[in-house]
């Protein structure tokens, strides 16, 4: 029981003398840190279900703090599979990009270090691959009358660019597809 003074007779079998001495159990509680699940894009068509996991400066970064709900003070150690863990041998390297085993998903475990205690907690991540679209990359070309004041400045006024979206769509359920719509690449890309 935390807390609890333990008393310890220290006898010498010889002579039957003795002493007493005393300590304190303490128990430091380990902290429960729930499973988590954390995805990335497939990183190119067609999906294969693959995809680099950026190393410690990128996503094993953002999974040690989600890991540990923010909490400093835990050294966060990954494993591919439950008997590493349990052997505390083949740590996956934080250092490099991490690219899953099973598609479109792998559970790898996790320790988490208390590094004021020592204690031990251990959770599970799954990391997911989710599908890129995959689009028809070749719509029509959408062609309206100049419609503006002038009728000669190149603006057309109530454009539909939402016309060719079944077709860009290729078949995915619209309900699991948005359409966004830039003038700039860059900013697309943003």
């Amino acid at each position: 029981i935390d807390g609890q003074i333990v008393w310890v007779r220290i006898e010498n079998t010889d002579s039957g003398c003795y002493s007493i001495a005393s300590f304190k159990v303490v128990i430091n509680p380990a902290k429960l840190f729930v499973p988590k699940q954390f995805s990335i894009c497939d990183d190119a068509l067609p999906n294969d279900g693959k995809a680099l996991f950026p190393s410690a400066t990128g996503v094993f970064g953002d999974l040690d703090s989600l890991m540990t709900g923010g909490l400093s003070g835990y050294d966060v150690i990954y494993y591919r599979n439950v008997a590493d863990q349990n052997a505390l041998r083949n740590p996956i390297d934080k250092t490099v990009p991490y690219e899953n085993e099973s598609i479109p998903f792998q559970n790898i475990q996790v320790t988490l270090i208390d590094q004021v205690t020592g204690c031990v907690s251990i959770s599970r991540l799954t990391l997911r691959v989710e599908p890129l679209p995959n689009p028809n990359t070749s719509p029509a070309d959408i062609e309206v009358c100049d419609n503006g004041v002038s009728k000669t400045d190149g603006i057309a006024e109530n454009v539909n660019l939402t016309v060719n979206e079944t077709y860009i769509r290729n078949g995915a359920n619209p309900a699991t597809v948005a359409f966004y719509y830039y003038n700039d690449l860059t900013l697309a890309n943003a």
